[in-house]
């Protein structure tokens, strides 16, 4: 899921807003701990940076419409 200014990001401490699916934040737990976790495979981490926050709610808002249809 990709859109506008929310980069998906491999790496963190970034100033950017980031956007990273479970694959990548919860690598180093098995399915199994994924699992007894809550973890599932459409869970991201959204991590909210420095940029203008109108620019980050109207990404996010996007994202969410994409995701719909």
């Amino acid at each position: 899921m990709r859109s506008g200014n929310l980069p998906e990001a491999l790496q963190l401490k970034l100033p950017e807003s980031t956007i990273m699916p479970a694959s990548t934040t919860h690598q180093q737990l098995t399915p199994e701990q994924q699992v007894s976790t809550g973890v599932s495979d459409d869970f991201i981490r959204l991590s909210v940076g420095i940029e203008d926050i109108e620019d980050i709610v109207e990404d996010i808002n996007q994202a969410l419409e994409e995701a719909r249809s």
